[in-house]
């Protein structure tokens, strides 16, 4: 157990709400890589599809989401954040005005010590995809939301990634329809932080939505996804240098609506689905070795979800220790 540990925490992936084949989740896992294992945390204040977890000073927050797949309500707290020395989670004091941020599809990212970029996503009052960019400020006595430039292409299913000084928006698809998955589109955009400017970059080999993506040194690597046809099971890396596409191998099964995360140096693909109609929620994980460009295969989840987050964070050592005793 001494692998990843610091002081009274372990590093654990941290997987959060989705859907599985009948309801929406409030129930939380980690899976430990140090031993190999999968525990349940507690669970979030409210059930919450298609959220984003995000850290600011090393706390993890869910942001948005849904909590009614057929009306899009929003789920309040809009945000919540999880103490890993207590495993419990808490809505923030000031919370963001919800009618100021999309609530369906956005992406998130962590931009600053206590800020978050929003970009894209669905408008559920009008069902159609947003260009909208904004920056929402977390401080202990307040939040704020300021709007910044918009994406060239409204977008809602896409990927957000930061590397070095930019923020990446990547796929997604533009024209939502109730009973169509639309095509996906291959369009890369570059957000310069410092400038306020978006720019187009090397567009992807294959267009995918609801794929997931990671950034690792000055490489992004994107994963499955659906091109509006078929879930895949091809992934490409994107070198931020070069500008330039070029594909991996494949993962061992076709996914959509998963997630992705990065530890040690390695990337971990958790959960999903593998058909974009009625079918088995994934539970399984895989672990791709960017050096080898090959895959491995880890334990499965507790059980399976979609269009949930995962995220590395800090979990108290006692209660991990605890775990690993019951479990012997």
């Amino acid at each position: 157990m001494s692998a990843r540990k610091s002081c009274s925490f372990v590093e654990v992936l941290v997987v959060a709400g989705g859907c599985d084949n009948s309801s929406i989740l409030s129930n939380v896992c980690c899976f430990i890589p140090a031993v190999g294992k999968w525990t349940d945390l507690s669970h979030m204040k409210v059930a919450r599809w298609r959220l984003q977890l995000v850290t600011l000073e090393d706390k993890l927050f869910a942001i948005g989401g849904l909590r009614d797949v057929c009306a899009r309500d929003p789920v309040i707290p809009f945000v919540e954040r999880f103490s890993g020395q207590s495993n419990s989670w808490d809505a923030i004091e000031h919370q963001p005005a919800v009618h100021d941020v999309e609530l369906d599809s956005f992406c998130a990212v962590t931009t600053g010590r206590s800020s978050v970029l929003l970009v894209g996503g669905l408008d559920p009052k009008t069902n159609r995809c947003t260009s909208d960019v904004s920056s929402v400020e977390f401080k202990d006595d307040s939040s704020s939301v300021v709007q910044l430039a918009s994406l060239f292409v409204a977008r809602a299913g896409h990927c957000l990634v930061l590397s070095g000084d930019r923020v990446y928006a990547i796929g997604g698809f533009q024209a939502p329809h109730t009973h169509v998955i639309q095509d996906a589109i291959r369009n890369v955009e570059c957000y310069d932080m410092a400038k306020d400017v978006w720019t187009c970059v090397q567009p992807m080999n294959e267009g995918r939505q609801f794929a997931a993506a990671v950034s690792l040194n000055d490489n992004i690597f994107i994963f499955g996804g659906c091109d509006g046809h078929n879930v895949l099971r091809s992934c490409e890396v994107y070198n931020t240098k070069r500008n330039r596409w070029q594909h991996i191998t494949p993962m061992h099964c076709s996914r959509m609506k998963h997630s992705a995360v990065v530890h040690a140096g390695k990337v971990y693909i958790v959960g999903g689905v593998s058909s974009n109609r009625a079918g088995p929620v994934l539970k399984s994980v895989e672990c791709y070795i960017p050096e080898e460009n090959r895959w491995t295969s880890e334990p499965d989840m507790l059980s399976g979800r979609f269009d949930h987050q995962c995220y590395v964070a800090k979990v108290g050592y006692k209660f991990i220790t605890s775990v690993m005793e019951k479990s012997k």
